[in-house]
């Protein structure tokens, strides 16, 4: 380790001495853009100015030409709030990656890793500035308690008045071609599966299990447990395209 610090330390400071920065005086680090992003958005989390190791580490997860990367870090160094719940809420709000899947040795750790994504995407503020509401439930049905109970002059009324409909509507049908019939006839049948669908495409973005999230985007977060199936990960034709593990060997199996 002391070799590995040596040379790290001997190469960020060969980079600083190519800039044009004045003799004894460093340029500022200069957040990757995922860092930068955290930042703004999570200062709760980010509330400590971040030390080299975890700009090298959001600069390595969005790198597109590193398709598989492992993390070794001590205890204390932030790793799952960079890697397990940042970089997955930034893919929920900005849709760079579609399918992603937490794994953890429990499943309940993944589970509250998709739990801490859902209370950002809820609560914080300038998420929901920035990006709207990508995680929000269908309101329930309005109801109007300002309705009055029917007097008896207002059911006779209604009751005329229903009449006059039924028989307004029967010279209607009389009136009305078969053509025209028909053309009516496939309108309403549009209409309603029109809104059938439209509906269940709601119903399906706004999915949420202790297990799962879909955003109104259509970018899904899932978690998983170390030897549960991953059998079902697939969302329509999106197959995963982002996998983090997390934690997933415990103290007893790396004895």
């Amino acid at each position: 380790m002391a070799a590995l610090r040596g040379e790290r330390g001997g190469r960020l400071a060969s980079r600083g001495a190519m800039t044009d920065a004045a003799p004894g005086q460093a340029d500022p680090p200069c957040d990757p853009p995922l860092l930068a992003w955290a930042r703004r958005f999570l200062p709760h989390y980010f509330d400590n100015e971040p030390a080299e190791f975890h700009r090298e580490l959001m600069a390595s997860l969005v790198e597109p030409r590193r398709r598989l990367i492992a993390l070794v870090a001590p205890r204390g160094h932030a790793k799952s709030t960079c890697a397990a719940l940042a970089y997955p809420l930034w893919c929920a709000c900005t849709g760079h990656r579609r399918n992603v899947v937490i794994i953890t040795h429990e499943a309940s750790l993944a589970r509250q890793f998709v739990q801490d994504i859902r209370t950002e995407l809820e609560t914080n503020e300038r998420i929901l500035a920035e990006y709207g509401a990508l995680f929000a439930p269908e309101p329930p049905p309005a109801t109007n308690s300002s309705k009055r109970a029917p007097t008896k002059r207002s059911v006779g009324k209604r009751s005329a008045g229903r009449s006059t409909k039924r028989k307004n509507a029967a010279a209607k049908r009389v009136t009305e071609t078969r053509a025209g019939a028909k053309r009516a006839t496939a309108k309403r049948t549009a209409a309603k599966r029109g809104a059938r669908t439209r509906a269940a495409a709601r119903a399906r973005r706004t999915t949420w299990t202790r297990d799962k999230l879909i955003t109104s985007t259509g970018v899904t977060i899932q978690a998983k447990g170390v030897g549960a199936s991953l059998r079902g990960t697939r969302v329509g034709p999106q197959r995963p395209d982002l996998i983090i593990c997390d934690d997933i060997e415990k103290d007893e199996t790396v004895a």
